[in-house]
């Protein structure tokens, strides 16, 4: 959803969520008005998103004083903006809160999966599902993130030690084949002996071949020592 959602937030999109429905967008704040004032009897609660060139326009709707109204989310595009509204309306409008335009899909994510699992209302088997795979999706993509970024610091924090093995102040035996750094959890190929980090296994799985005898470097062909 990145570049589409990048380009709704940059046409200031209007987004609704409810407990028991798919979140819903809109080009402008009056057709997420229109939607709300048609549909709010048969709503839990509801959850808007909008950009801070509809405050105002939010403020003198009707909206704005519908009970099932949780929380009205305003985005914007710097830090300074959001600081100078905020400290505007904060203290006026107890139902505002604020964020930046950047941080808004991983908020509807998020909202979507805790409201999806705290409403009072019946799910159905494929709302469920879908928000709980949109939630898995985006875990898998900041652990595959994370490991890549600690398997690079990681062996970037080796350089030193890299150096020392030209002193030959750390035996061969204890480095790694593939990244030269000191083994970190330490696997073996079954191929020719070479000994490497499980990280490396992991980060270099079937992308790259053992500088000893040229073998493709696979889960497959490692076993722990």
């Amino acid at each position: 959803m990145g570049s589409e959602m990048n380009s709704l937030l940059n046409s200031h999109a209007v987004f609704i969520q409810t407990p028991n429905s798919e979140t819903k967008y809109f080009r402008n704040f009056v057709g997420a008005e229109d939607y709300v004032c048609s549909n709010v009897k048969g709503m839990d609660f509801f959850i808007i998103w909008l950009s801070d060139q509809y405050v105002e326009q939010f403020i003198q709707s009707r909206i704005i004083d519908f009970p099932q109204l949780k929380r009205a989310n305003i985005y914007l595009s710097t830090e300074v903006d959001m600081a100078s509204v905020s400290q505007y309306y904060a203290g006026k409008y107890s139902k505002l809160s604020f964020c930046l335009a950047s941080e808004v899909s991983n908020r509807l994510r998020q909202a979507a999966l805790g409201d999806c699992l705290n409403s009072s209302s019946l799910l159905d088997r494929d709302r469920v599902k879908s928000t709980m795979t949109r939630a898995k999706q985006g875990i898998s993509q900041k652990m595959e993130s994370l490991e890549i970024e600690l398997h690079t610091n990681a062996h970037s924090s080796d350089n030193g030690g890299r150096t020392s093995v030209l002193d030959g102040k750390v035996p061969a035996n204890y480095l790694c084949t593939l990244c030269s750094g000191i083994l970190r959890d330490p696997m073996q190929l079954m191929c020719c002996g070479s000994r490497i980090c499980e990280s490396c296994v992991l980060f270099n799985n079937g992308t790259t071949t053992c500088p000893t005898c040229q073998c493709i470097v696979t889960q497959a062909i490692v076993r722990s020592f």
